[in-house]
């Protein structure tokens, strides 16, 4: 079993934070902007009673006005924990279970949203992100021939486990040739950001995804097409939609092994859906904001051995509303305190600093190893990316 930070090692890490949050790219409160963030969790369920570890995440939860949340266990317990303690002023959305049948042996996952009610509202709709069953039907006897070969290898498989007298293998453990439809179900609710002096906030429809890690790097990229497809598809139908404005919020799974080279070729996608299937007037445009090296803090990445940015945030908004868009990026973190900004609280660098009093990547192997195992015990594998957005309405300097 893991082993966590001791209260002596939570000590020096409060106060180091205490000290120097901007170091961490810690999303401190103000007064005039609000903070949009996203944080897998790694397992949040059964409530444990390390003081300091729930201590540590309320503090983090408590920096954002709206966060979405990953990997929340069937047992609510520990999520119940987390909003009784940041107070009566925080309000929360919770899908059903996804990722398995009832009974069905899994990871049975829930997705979450928590949010201040003084700065955003809840309205009314909430829902899940599916394929219905008549597209999945088609998409199955478009590829029959391309799954009935995955059958037959699949069938070969446990016919020799049984010779053998092993196990037989798990269906769901290999990837499929074809997107069929999602390993969790993206969750989305509407909410509105609350402006001030008469001001009214943009309203948008905020998707909260989980997509596949697995063991296939061709389908885990299939599912992040199959989503965004879903969500292009929607962004140009922005007339019929409950709010016209999308917000991305998740662990997309996205990858970047040849992070130059990866990160281009999905950059320039993303940008190209802009002049292409977005170029109509009344679609929106989208703004992926962690893939555009920050001004000042360059590339982001939000896995604790950071050298990935699966955690992404992305905007896909109206050309009225008062949100960022691309050209946007260039200038984040530079017009005043509480102006459009973004990064990724780097609670790694924040560990390393505090016990070592050196950057992670100078520490030896088994000294990032005991950190990255602490860190998961007691925090999480992911960080939380966030952004930075000023309140409709607000001064500002």
């Amino acid at each position: 079993m893991a082993v966590g930070f001791t209260d002596t090692q939570w000590a020096k890490i409060e106060a180091l934070l205490e000290s120097n949050p901007e170091k961490f790219q810690f999303p401190e409160r103000r007064d005039n902007s609000l903070v949009i963030g996203t944080f897998n969790m790694l397992k949040l369920g059964k409530a444990a009673n390390n003081a300091k570890r729930w201590n540590f995440l309320r503090k983090i939860c408590m920096s954002f006005d709206l966060l979405a949340l990953q990997e929340i266990m069937d047992d609510l317990s520990g999520l119940e924990r987390l909003k009784e303690s940041l107070g009566r002023g925080y309000g929360l959305v919770v899908s059903d279970t996804t990722g398995t049948f009832p009974t069905d042996r899994g990871n049975t996952e829930r997705l979450a949203f928590l949010f201040r009610w003084t700065r955003v509202q809840r309205n009314d709709l909430a829902s899940d992100i599916t394929y219905d069953r008549s597209k999945v039907l088609r998409m199955l006897f478009e590829n029959r021939e391309t799954f009935e070969k995955w059958f037959d290898k699949y069938d070969e498989r446990v016919k020799k486990a049984v010779t053998e007298g092993k196990k037989k293998p798990s269906l769901s453990k290999y990837s499929t040739p074809t997107f069929l439809t999602f390993i969790r179900q993206p969750h989305c609710s509407a909410f509105e950001i609350l402006g001030v002096n008469d001001t009214k906030g943009p309203q948008l429809l905020t998707v909260n995804a989980h997509l596949l890690y697995g063991k296939g790097k061709g389908e885990r990229k299939r599912e992040f097409d199959a989503l965004l497809d879903w969500l292009i598809l929607r962004a140009r139908q922005r007339d019929r939609m409950y709010h016209k404005n999308i917000l991305l919020l998740g662990d997309l799974n996205v990858e970047f092994n040849d992070t130059n080279r990866k990160r281009k070729e999905i950059d320039d996608k993303l940008r190209s859906l802009n002049k292409n299937e977005l170029s109509d007037e009344q679609a929106s445009k989208v703004n992926f904001p962690l893939l555009t090296p920050h001004p000042e803090r360059g590339l982001l990445r939000s896995n604790a051995r950071q050298d990935q940015t699966y955690d992404q945030i992305a905007f896909f908004a109206a050309e009225d509303e008062d949100l960022p868009i691309v050209e946007d990026n260039k200038i984040a973190g530079q017009n005043g305190p509480d102006g459009y900004d973004y990064g990724v609280f780097n609670f790694i660098e924040l560990f390393s600093h505090a016990l070592h009093n050196k950057p992670c990547h100078e520490l030896n192997e088994a000294e990032q190893n005991d950190l990255i195992s602490r860190s998961n015990a007691d925090v999480s594998d992911h960080m939380p990316a966030w952004v930075r957005l000023p309140i409709p309405g607000a001064p500002t300097l």
